[in-house]
């Protein structure tokens, strides 16, 4: 894939969002099981940042976190393509012999 396709297609991938979605249960009083509730997470700064998600919303979370999966696979593509353009300039420029 060019770069051309690959921000063609990141066009595609918004709203995205990172993380995982998780469905959580609560004991409660007399053994009684509550939710589920769900429960978005992701990593800021080295720190896991949590937030619920109503269960109404759960289907639109899940469809942005695929997207957002495909955006840091398209981004990783894009840093192929620039890392590779680095190593092509570096084999095509002469190389010196040292004086001895």
């Amino acid at each position: 894939m060019d770069l051309a396709e690959i921000i063609s297609e990141i066009r595609h991938c918004f709203p995205a969002r990172r993380g995982s979605l998780n469905k959580q249960f609560f004991d409660g009083a007399g053994g009684k099981q509550n939710g589920p509730y769900f429960v978005l997470s992701r990593s800021v700064d080295g720190k896991t940042k949590s937030s619920r998600i109503p269960a109404d919303h759960v289907d639109t979370v899940m469809a942005e976190l695929e997207r957002g999966k495909r955006l840091c696979e398209l981004m990783d593509g894009i840093w192929a393509i620039a890392e590779g353009a680095c190593l092509e300039l570096g084999s095509s420029k002469k190389k010196r012999r040292s004086a001895r």
